[in-house]
């Protein structure tokens, strides 16, 4: 798992990366990264042990997969096609699927 150490000397890279940036891209990502990079360190301050960290992961890999899985039967119920890429969005918002994507991208981070 990764440290606040390791965290804090990569936001300076990722600062460094977004001071030479050439394209909006680029400083895009680099922003998104020091984002993600800072709400570890957030995370991190409450010393979470390893394990802990692994079995919130588990969750809300499983939380994703159910949402998904139930999105099926909620068009069946409501009358919605499934291609339709508003009925997904609806749904996805409806269980804050970019809050759980977002915990899930963190947490993948801190154990890799």
């Amino acid at each position: 798992m990764k440290t606040i150490n390791q965290i804090e000397s990569d936001i300076k890279l990722l600062g460094d990366i977004l001071n030479k940036a050439s394209t909006k891209g680029q400083c895009n990502a680099a922003k998104r990264k020091i984002k993600i990079r800072k709400q570890c360190i957030l995370y991190l301050e409450t010393k979470p042990k390893e394990e802990f960290v692994n079995k919130q992961m588990e969750d809300v890999e499983f939380k994703i997969k159910t949402i998904n899985n139930r999105f099926f039967d909620w068009c069946k119920n409501h009358n919605k096609p499934i291609a339709d890429r508003k009925s997904k969005s609806t749904w996805n918002g409806m269980n804050n699927m970019s809050m759980l994507k977002a915990q899930l991208v963190v947490l993948k981070y801190l154990l890799n």
